[in-house]
Formats: structure tokens, sequence, C-alpha cells
């Protein structure tokens, strides 16, 4: 993997372990965010919800929160063939910037969470 990951052509995702493994102060913030921004309806789907929470949860974190939570993040080529291909993250303090910047650029709300599989 590179130093950075252009949004443009690289989307990311997370697995299910991540939501467990954002602290709470960045869960807040995150709800605070949203709900100011009114960006959850009630008809929202809860994919994106979900979506929503952990890539405004990211942009809240500490460098050793994001160390802790890293390990359940992946990233794809935006334009690949199905069946979608993902790399798990490598964390680096360039990494965290860039996605503590614009984590809202990296997550596609039409896309679910990523299921592990030995293929990850």
């Amino acid at each position: 993997m590179t130093t950075t990951l252009n949004p443009t052509h690289y989307g990311m995702g997370f697995f299910e372990e991540a939501e467990r493994t954002l602290p709470s102060y960045a869960l807040v913030e995150a709800v605070r965010q949203l709900v100011l921004n009114q960006e959850i309806k009630e008809d929202t789907p809860r994919a994106m919800i979900e979506t929503l929470l952990v890539s405004r949860s990211l942009k809240e974190l500490t460098y050793h929160d994001f160390l802790k939570i890293a390990p359940s993040l992946f990233y794809y080529e935006r334009h690949q063939m199905k069946p979608l291909e993902v790399n798990l993250l490598e964390p680096s303090r360039a990494i965290y910037e860039q996605i503590k910047s614009e984590a809202e650029h990296y997550f596609d709300t039409s896309i679910k969470k990523g299921i592990r599989n030995g293929n990850s």
C-alpha cells in the first residue's frame, strides 16, 4: 500500500468490530454532528447510519485510538470489477491524518459493512 490513499481512487469500509472498538468520546461527537447537520432521518437505513457513525467518529479519534480500530478497517479500489477485493488498512501517521481530515470522502453509504472471511 502507498503512504496515502486518494479518496477518488480508494474507498474504505469496516468490519463489525469497528463499531465496538470506537471510544465513547468519538461516538458522542459523531452523533452530535449528525444531529446538528440533520443527516439522519426516520427512514435512513441502518447500514447507512452505522457507516455515518463510523466515518464521523474516525475524524475525532486520537492516533492511539486510531491504532486500536485500524485492524477493523479496509480499503478497496473504487473502480474495480465485482467481486470487490479489499485490503486491510496498514495504519500510519499519514493515513491517520488523511482519514481524520477526509473520512467522509472514503466511505460510501450505499456499501454495507464488510463481513470477515478468509480472503480479507
